[in-house]
């Protein structure tokens, strides 16, 4: 289930989807702040559910640290094991990396900058 997305209402389906905490309307207006940045990067319009999808499990492997409080170690960490794990193409290890990289610059994280992306 997706949230409604009044003001980009072609972009329904891509919107975050519902959880405990998204009816704070802050959540919803980060999720459409991430869609922007989506879209000044050149995701096409097809791939940006997927890019949610990504944001979202790295979000859920963070086990509830706040996205402000991830480290250096913390990025690494996960996109090493998204590295090892089978069955991942390079075009999706790539996208994955982009889109939490998209993810952590939306949410202002202070140590994105120290993240090879690379």
């Amino acid at each position: 289930m997706f949230f409604p997305d009044h003001h980009n209402t072609h972009l329904k389906k891509y919107h975050a989807p519902y959880t405990k905490t998204s009816n704070d309307k802050n959540v919803a207006r980060f999720w459409d702040r991430y869609l922007e940045k989506l879209r000044e990067h050149g995701v096409k319009q097809a791939a940006m559910r997927w890019y949610v999808v990504r944001a979202e499990e790295y979000i859920r492997a963070a086990e509830g640290k706040k996205l402000a409080a991830q480290e250096v170690a913390d990025i690494t960490r996960y996109l090493e094991k998204m590295g090892r794990k089978g069955g991942i193409s390079d075009w999706q290890f790539r996208q994955i990396v982009d889109a939490i990289q998209i993810l952590l610059q939306t949410a202002k994280v202070a140590c994105v900058s120290q993240v090879n992306w690379e």
